[in-house]
């Protein structure tokens, strides 16, 4: 049985370290889709003297009501730029929590002293939950985002097409053709991955309690 846990409690505490680095390099590429969201209109408030963008918003929504598709598309770039901040704490902090067990040697120790179990079921304690509640700011992003679509797509283009283009576009009723570019795809991995530190966590947090109760001698098998 001790031969069986130490075979199998390496791979988990690697798995464990492997799903962290990924979330980690998810970090930096998960806003490169939205970055176009974040232009010269962008700056806390709707600049409404900024003739080119606003003229392309209020020429494709109306003079009433460009600015609550301002405030929808805004809402969306602070709720993406907070789940991703949010991602990026919890990677760093599963990696320091990682480290440390490479550094117990809870992948390869024989025999699991307490530091070896609380190190394990901390980490993977932390990591469930931290991963919960980035699953449920993710659904909530994912919501938003389907909600605003259309605004989020005009708005985008607005940042990569010359106004003059836009407008050109809006008037001859082919707008529509130039909108479906933002993905979503990016609140799927971000599931993935999550679901994926949640199961490998799991699997750390059992094995950890099963090792250490079997090296001493807890229970018997």
């Amino acid at each position: 049985m001790k031969t069986t846990l130490n075979k199998i409690i390496k791979p988990i505490v690697f798995g464990f370290g492997i799903v962290t680095i990924i979330a980690f390099v998810w970090t930096l590429v998960f806003m490169t889709p939205y970055t176009g969201l974040a232009t010269n209109l962008y700056k806390g408030s709707l600049d409404t003297t900024d003739r080119t963008y606003s003229a392309v918003l209020v020429a494709y929504y109306g003079s009433n009501n460009y600015v609550a598709k301002w405030i929808e598309v805004d809402n969306f770039y602070q709720a993406a730029q907070s789940f991703n901040q949010t991602l990026y704490v919890f990677s760093i902090t599963m990696f320091v929590l990682w480290a440390i067990c490479l550094i117990l040697s809870n992948h390869s120790r024989k025999k699991y002293y307490k530091s070896n179990l609380i190190t394990g079921v901390t980490a993977s304690i932390i990591a469930i939950v931290f991963a919960i509640v980035l699953i449920i700011q993710n659904i909530n992003l994912s919501v938003l985002f389907n909600n605003n679509k259309e605004a989020l797509e005009v708005y985008n283009q607005c940042s990569i097409n010359n106004p003059d283009t836009l407008l050109g576009y809006i008037a001859d009723g082919t707008m529509a053709e130039h909108l479906n570019v933002l993905p979503s795809f990016p609140f799927v991995f971000s599931t993935i991955i999550l679901v994926l530190h949640i199961l490998v966590s799991i699997g750390n947090l059992a094995f950890a309690i099963l090792k250490y109760s079997v090296s001493n001698r807890k229970v018997e098998l």
